[in-house]
Order: structure tokens, then C-alpha cells, then sequence
């Protein structure tokens, strides 16, 4: 990743891409020494952080969608984080704000690169969006197995949905050099619309 060269549409993106593999590089460091301490929480935490910094840098290069992004930005929050912690207060705060990403995503048009899956991915979002749902009310209950087993549901769902642009990426234009040059001539902000 220290030698790869950032395609012209993403020229402007060179600081954080660079910021971004120093970091992946000192999160990986910090991942080999918590490997040698043989302590679980230490080690999980340590992968999660490399994990999270690589998955930084394929969505700055290649989002899927700006929607199904920002509700990654609260979910990515709370599956690691505010779950394992049993943060209660944290998982109904984040559960609301993905509520209202949820309605983002439903209303947003899909890129074009993806129109044959139009059918899939309206479902994947729809299904998303009631986990979302089913999630936001167990939240208020308080009752913490019903909350974990939604935030499962969430992430499962989420999950189903991003594969479906990850599939959708094979035989697309990535794989296709005239449709990429033409994609390095254009201004996306970063999106994908193809």
C-alpha cells in the first residue's frame, strides 16, 4: 500500500491516503506488540483498529455509496465498541442516528454501476432498515440479550447489503481499463457513479 499510485480522479485525496497508510502501518505495529502479550481484549481491539484503518482507506478510494457510508460511520461505532462495552446509552443514541441514515439511504438513487441490482439492493436496504427499526425499539426496552441480538441483526443486514455493491464490482468497469481512464478524467467527489 506504501507504493501504490492513486488514479487522477482521486489526486486530492494524496494527504489523507498518505495519513492514512502511516496510520494502518502504526496500527499494525501496535498490533504485532499486543500479540505478544497474549491478552485477548488488548489483541481484539489491536486487529479492530488495523481492520478499521485498512477499511478507511478502501472507502476513501472506493465507497460504495455516500449513504450506506454514513450509516457505516455510526454502525462501525457500535458493533465494535459501544456493544462489546454494553453501553447502553451509547447503542439507543446510535440506534436513533441510524434511524435517520436509514431514511437517507431509502430515498437515495442508486449508482448506475449497480442498476441491475436495483431490486436486491432496494430489498437489502429495506431489510436493513427494519433491523434498524426492531433495533431503535429494543434499545428503549433495556433489556441487553434483545439489544445484542439487534445489533447482530444490524450488522448481518448491513452486511448483506455492502456484499451486494462487492459483487456487483466484478466484471464492472474497475476491470476495464478505457471505463476507468474515462472515470480518472471525472469529478465524483469520490463516488462512484458509474
Amino acid at each position: 500500500m506504501t507504493e501504490a499510485a492513486l488514479p487522477g480522479i482521486l489526486r486530492d485525496k494524496k494527504p489523507r491516503w498518505d495519513e492514512g497508510v502511516a496510520a494502518l502501518q502504526a496500527a499494525a505495529k501496535r498490533c504485532q506488540v499486543a500479540a505478544m502479550t497474549g491478552q485477548e481484549r488488548p489483541l481484539l481491539e489491536a486487529v479492530e483498529e488495523v481492520h478499521a484503518r485498512y477499511e478507511a482507506l478502501v472507502r476513501l478510494t472506493r465507497p460504495p455509496m455516500k449513504e450506506l457510508d454514513s450509516y457505516h460511520q455510526v454502525l462501525y461505532r457500535l458493533y465494535p465498541h459501544e456493544l462489546p462495552d454494553r453501553n447502553l446509552t451509547a447503542v439507543r443514541a446510535a440506534s436513533a442516528a441510524l434511524r435517520e441514515e436509514c431514511a437517507a439511504l431509502a430515498a437515495a438513487e442508486l449508482p448506475r454501476r449497480v442498476a441491475v441490482r436495483t431490486a436486491e439492493l432496494k430489498a437489502a436496504f429495506a431489510g436493513l432498515c427494519e433491523a434498524t427499526n426492531s433495533l431503535s425499539l429494543v434499545a428503549g426496552s433495556g433489556d441487553w440479550a434483545a439489544v445484542s441480538q439487534a445489533v447482530e441483526a444490524v450488522q448481518t443486514k448491513y452486511q448483506l447489503a455492502e456484499g451486494l455493491f462487492e459483487s456487483s464490482r466484478k466484471g464492472s468497469s474497475d476491470d476495464d481499463p478505457a471505463a476507468r481512464r474515462a472515470l480518472d478524467t471525472g469529478a465524483t467527489g469520490g463516488y462512484i457513479t458509474e
